[in-house]
């Protein structure tokens, strides 16, 4: 079933500096997002700014994101902002035959909904659209409909926060037909955007299949998990990556991400995972390199024990460097386990 634009159950806080539109400048922002029972609530505070948003039930925006175009039925949306001029509210609610009734406030005055209050809500519900994810699913498609993914990815660069953008990245891929060349740029794309490797890690993860399909597709794919800092989410999905044929050039990107890797834990369940693969003499080399970089003596030898036959049917370069990652085992008891791979 095709993945909903709807704010799944979880309440996240996050402090940072989030760059406005165009990378101009940067303050303090905080961000809160939870449901309950249907019921979706978003609050950020960005400088003086402040948003909150509730909603219940499928929204759905016009073209120009500047109105409401409906509301699935028991459904509402209020939009509260408040700024340097006071504070505005809008509550919008599904009413009879598909219409909509509104009613509005200033402050903690009820107002007559007119042609200021319409503006109003006009030009602040792109700025709730962006910072909520509120029908994403029908705004990519719209974009995929009219641009294209090009359009589709012009867009989440406007977008605010990692929890939106990697949504708009899952929708997209969830369209039928997207071509390798526009995979690449996707791949490309998603850590620029996003900063979190949690969120980078879901979206990669989702588009497996897709990331995946072609050379061209996975050696773009893995050279953008570069970006990423996190071992275990790198090691997640390495440890799919590996599960596939991959090309000798998709071999030396995951080799790429290895080295970048500082657990020895993660680093060692990687590197056996890609003995399981027909490498080289000079891949088999980069590995044997990267082991020397691991501390701990229990791991470089588990790793190196797998390496053995390996190295048995291999040449004299491969088999000293092997001897050479090998002498870095300072304990006794371990370096005699590999032993016989040296003799």
């Amino acid at each position: 079933m095709k993945k909903q634009a709807t704010l799944i159950f979880l309440a996240l806080l996050m402090v940072g500096f989030l760059a406005l539109p165009g990378k101009v400048s940067a303050q303090k922002s905080s961000t809160s997002i939870s449901s309950h029972r249907g019921v979706n609530t978003f609050s950020t505070k960005r400088g003086s700014e402040r948003i909150e948003v509730e909603y219940d039930g499928r929204i759905k925006f016009s073209d120009d994101d500047r109105s409401i175009e409906s509301i699935s039925n028991r459904g509402y949306i209020r939009i509260w902002i408040r700024d340097s001029d006071g504070s505005r509210e809008v509550l919008a609610e599904a009413a009879s035959g598909g219409t909509i009734d509104y009613e509005y406030h200033l402050g903690r005055r009820r107002a007559d909904y007119d042609d200021e209050a319409k503006k109003w809500l006009a030009d602040n519900l792109i700025k709730v659209i962006r910072a909520t994810g509120i029908g994403a699913e029908a705004r990519v498609e719209r974009f995929y409909k009219n641009s294209g993914v090009d359009g589709v990815l012009n867009e989440i660069k406007e977008l605010t926060g990692d929890y939106v953008s990697h949504i708009y990245f899952q929708e997209l891929l969830y369209i039928d037909g997207i071509k390798d060349n526009e995979l690449v740029k996707i791949a490309e794309l998603v850590p620029k955007k996003l900063d979190s490797d949690y969120y980078i890690s879901e979206v990669f993860k989702d588009g497996g299949d897709l990331f995946l399909k072609t050379p061209k597709v996975t050696e773009a794919f893995l050279s953008a998990m570069n970006r990423m800092d996190s071992d275990y989410y790198i090691a997640a999905i390495l440890k799919e990556v590996l599960r596939e044929d991959l090309s000798n050039v998709g071999i030396d990107k995951v080799l790429e991400n290895l080295e970048n890797m500082d657990s020895d834990y993660y680093k060692a369940s990687i590197v056996k995972d890609v003995f399981d693969n027909d490498l080289s003499n000079v891949q088999l080399i980069s590995v044997l390199e990267s082991i020397e970089e691991i501390g701990s003596d229990y791991y470089k030898s588990d790793i190196l024990k797998r390496a053995c036959r390996l190295v048995s049917r291999s040449d004299e370069e491969v088999k000293s460097s092997f001897k050479k990652a090998a002498r870095g085992i300072r304990s006794d008891y371990y370096y005699g386990t590999i032993s016989r791979c040296i003799d």
